[in-house]
């Protein structure tokens, strides 16, 4: 109910699509004044489970075959990537430090997964990590023959030991995948 009359309800988001309520301002987690403001929210809120991602575009090996070398651009782009990931990371261990959980997905191949910030976390006590096919939940994309089930194999990092136990699904076929 406190959370409710504070402007932020049960299953609230923070991303680059959504308003912070207080402000009416779009969330930018690049930029530290919001990082704290996010942080101060977990502490009042503590919410029981956080869902963290942050942009994995960045560490994408194919991206990255198309980068340019010497980029401002690119690199602009790359360390804002760098500071989302470490918030990411800071926020799994809050949440780990107080006693309640977090979820982290990236793709399987990005190079996020061998980042010191990461590694850090996955490292943790009671932290571990699952591989799933997104097929396998009903994700679908389109290519030039229509629409298809989307492997997109992801990897999840969580210390909420029943949801790596529950979550664990590979793709059994059956289906054409999208390319």
């Amino acid at each position: 109910p406190r959370a409710v009359k504070e402007g932020m309800a049960k299953g609230w988001s923070i991303d680059f699509e959504t308003t912070d309520p207080f402000t009416g301002r779009r969330w930018d987690l690049s930029q530290v004044s919001q990082q704290r403001h996010v942080m101060k929210l977990i502490a009042t809120h503590k919410p029981y489970m956080v869902a963290l991602s942050a942009p994995c575009t960045m560490y994408s090996p194919l991206q990255n075959l198309n980068k340019k070398k010497g980029s401002t651009e690119w690199d602009l782009k790359k360390r804002k990537a760098g500071v989302l990931l470490k918030f990411a990371m800071d926020v799994a261990k809050v949440q780990s430090a107080n006693g309640r959980y977090f979820m982290f997905e990236h793709p399987i191949g990005a190079t996020s997964w061998q980042l010191p910030s990461g590694t850090d976390v996955a490292m943790m006590k009671d932290v571990d990590v699952c591989t799933v096919d997104m097929c396998a939940y009903g994700l679908k994309s389109q290519d030039r023959f229509g629409e298809g089930a989307a492997r997109k194999r992801t990897r999840l990092m969580s210390n909420m030991p029943a949801l790596i136990e529950g979550m664990p699904r590979q793709c059994e076929g059956g289906h054409r995948h999208v390319i």
